[in-house]
């Protein structure tokens, strides 16, 4: 009894001080805040992409392999979110931990990877 008591506190407790963890970490409007809806951004130009994940903490030129660049990288939320633009639209998007991406409709991706600390999305060049 008194192990199972003991448990359930430690679990409350650690739930809690995540949850405050993440409020303090990053400030949305979302229900959750490290959720980042793809479908809102694959495919857009690089205003839209600003007006969903706010002003940019990084950008640079690229050239990736086997792809039609130079191409526009950009990253968001401190480097929790890459966009690649390939012809001026969100391609390649690179969400690291703790983000994770949902998708809010049917859509259709060339790839869509998930790793243990990051999820790859290619939307239209392979």
């Amino acid at each position: 009894m008194y192990k199972t008591v003991l448990s359930i506190c430690l679990i409350v407790f650690a739930c809690s001080a995540n949850k405050d963890k993440k409020v303090e970490l990053v400030a949305s409007t979302n229900s959750n805040p490290y959720s980042i809806d793809i479908s809102n951004i694959t495919g857009a130009k690089l205003e839209q992409v600003k007006s969903i994940l706010g002003e940019p903490s990084m950008s640079q030129n690229v050239n990736p392999s086997n792809a039609p660049c130079p191409c526009f990288k950009v990253g968001f939320k401190g480097g929790g979110v890459e966009v690649i633009f390939m012809n001026g639209k969100a391609d390649w998007i690179t969400i690291n931990s703790p983000y994770y991406s949902t998708v809010s409709s049917n859509m259709a991706v060339y790839s869509h990877q998930k790793f243990s600390d990051y999820e790859y999305i290619k939307v239209t060049t392979p």
